[in-house]
C-alpha cells in the first residue's frame, strides 16, 4: 500500500489526490524530500569560509492525470473540481499538501498552487495530464500533532520531570522538563500561562535561551500567550493586552532544537489554579 497525498485548499476543503475516480499520480515528482539551501562564504587567503547556510522556499512539481475512456463528462467534471480547490485566489491562497505514509505518520506542507493545470494535455476529453506545480514560502514539513507539556499548580516537584501533565508547587521554580523534538530543524513553541503568577521566567538550559518578563504579575482569572513562532512573535494577554515591552533586554523567543532540550518554569506567587502548557510542531525536511 502507497502513501495518501490530500490538498486542504485555502479555505480549509479537503481534496484527496490519491483515492479519487479517474485522478492518478504519475512518476516523477520534484521538490518532495529536500528544499533548497543557499550558502553565503566570504573569500579568504585560502579559499573561502562559511558565513550562513539558509533555507530557500521550495517548488514542489507533482505529475497527474485524469482518464475515464467511457465518460468524457466525468473527466471535464473532475478538472473542474481540481481546479477549484487549487484556486490561490480563495481565503489567504495559502493550502497545504498533506502526506500519509503507510506507517501512518502525516506531515503537512503550507503551500500555494502556482501552475500546472493551464498547461493540461487533453486528448480527445476523456484523458488529461498536467503537473501540479506548488511553493512553499515555508520549505518545512510539519506533523500533523503537536508535542506537549503541561505545568498544573497544587503539587510538590522533584529535581527533574520526564512525563506529561507535571505537578508543580507555589515555589519559584514551577518544573522542569526533558522535551525532545523529532524534526530535523528547530521548532518555535507557542505557551499559554493562567495566572496567579510572577515573576515569568521561562528557559531552555540546553541551548540557554530566556524569556524572561520581569516584574510583570497576573492575578487569577487572567493569562497570557507566548507566541515565538516566525511571522508571529508576539507576547499578548488573552484579553489583547501587547506585553512585549515587559520582555527584559537579555531575553530572546528561544526556539526547541533537534534532541532532546531541558526546559524549565520558574514562577513566584502561584496556586493551585495556575497553569503553563507548551506545544510545537516538530519540522522536516522530506514527508
Amino acid at each position: 500500500m502507497g502513501d495518501s497525498l490530500t490538498w486542504v485548499s485555502p479555505l480549509g476543503v479537503e481534496f484527496p489526490l490519491t483515492g479519487t475516480p479517474g485522478l492518478y499520480r504519475g512518476a516523477g515528482t520534484v521538490g518532495r524530500f529536500m528544499p533548497t539551501f543557499e550558502v553565503t562564504e566570504r573569500e579568504a587567503p585560502h579559499g573561502a569560509t562559511l558565513v550562513q547556510t539558509r533555507t530557500r522556499p521550495r517548488n514542489l512539481d507533482i505529475p497527474f492525470f485524469v482518464l475515464n475512456e467511457a465518460d468524457t463528462v466525468t473527466v471535464r467534471t473532475l478538472m473542474r473540481n481540481i481546479a477549484s480547490s487549487m484556486n490561490p485566489a480563495r481565503g489567504t491562497g495559502v493550502g497545504k499538501l498533506r502526506y500519509g505514509s503507510p506507517t501512518g505518520v502525516v506531515r503537512e506542507l503550507s503551500c500555494l498552487y502556482t501552475g500546472g493545470l493551464d498547461a493540461a494535455a487533453d486528448r480527445d476529453g476523456y484523458l488529461h495530464r498536467f503537473v501540479l506545480g506548488f511553493r512553499a514560502l515555508d520549505p518545512f514539513w510539519y506533523n500533523i500533532v503537536a508535542e506537549t507539556a503541561s505545568f498544573i499548580g497544587g503539587g510538590t516537584i522533584t529535581p527533574f520531570f520526564p512525563f506529561f501533565p507535571l505537578v508543580i508547587s507555589a515555589s519559584q521554580i514551577f518544573g522542569e522538563v526533558v522535551s525532545f523534538n523529532s524534526g530535523d530543524v528547530e521548532a518555535w513553541p507557542v505557551w499559554s500561562i493562567t495566572g496567579p503568577a510572577s515573576g515569568i521566567i521561562l528557559r531552555n538550559t540546553t541551548t540557554g535561551g530566556i524569556i524572561d518578563l520581569g516584574t510583570l504579575a497576573i492575578v487569577a482569572g487572567e493569562g497570557l500567550s507566548i507566541d515565538t513562532r516566525p511571522g508571529y512573535k508576539t507576547i499578548v494577554k488573552y484579553d489583547g493586552t501587547n506585553l512585549y515591552p515587559n520582555l527584559s533586554v537579555a531575553s530572546h523567543l528561544w526556539s526547541v532544537l533537534p534532541g532532546n532540550n531541558a526546559i524549565r518554569v520558574e514562577m513566584a506567587g502561584t496556586t493551585g489554579d495556575s497553569q503553563v502548557s507548551m506545544e510545537y510542531f516538530a519540522r522536516f525536511l522530506a514527508p
